[in-house]
């Protein structure tokens, strides 16, 4: 076979391990994205609580925004994606294709977790922080909840159509 369909097919079967060794706190994880994104429409916990930004406001959107090549957007929406990204890369080399312990990537993370810190503290105390990171919309009742989902399935007018 060829090397580098070796090289894939054990990079592969090694994410697969991870994953299914993770695979509980992968699920929370996924379950609590989902019930904050339904109801507080963001899943950052930061933005829960205060309604602020965090210093990683943005960095989701600007790696999406990276992958589809708007580079500006991406910059505009937390620049630290130029650290992030390559890191992401360099940590995913190291763990599957080299095969190194993973103890090496905390210092970096920790470096660029600082920087994101001292990247945000500056936009804020000069106004530059993009004002559509977190979603304004109080907490939501339950009332309110309901109603949302339902008129997104559509169920709502039919309900309400026939109460009248």
């Amino acid at each position: 076979m060829n090397k580098a369909v070796i090289l894939l097919r054990d990079i592969g079967i090694r994410l697969w391990e991870d994953i299914r060794r993770n695979r509980l706190p992968l699920a929370l994880l996924l379950l609590y994205g989902v019930a904050a994104q339904m109801l507080f429409q963001t899943v950052c916990p930061w933005a829960i609580l205060t309604h602020l930004p965090c210093p990683a406001c943005g960095l989701t959107r600007a790696g999406l925004c990276v992958c589809t090549l708007h580079l500006r957007e991406a910059l505009r929406l937390n620049a630290t994606i130029c650290l992030w990204g390559p890191y992401l890369i360099y940590a995913f080399v190291l763990r599957y294709v080299l095969q190194r312990d993973k103890g090496r990537l905390l210092a970096p993370a920790a470096c660029i977790a600082g920087i994101t810190i001292v990247y945000f503290v500056y936009r804020v105390l000069h106004g530059t922080l993009p004002t559509d990171l977190v979603p304004a919309a109080p907490l939501l009742s339950a009332a309110d909840l309901v109603q949302r989902h339902f008129t997104a399935c559509g169920i709502y007018d039919k309900m309400y159509s026939k109460l009248r």
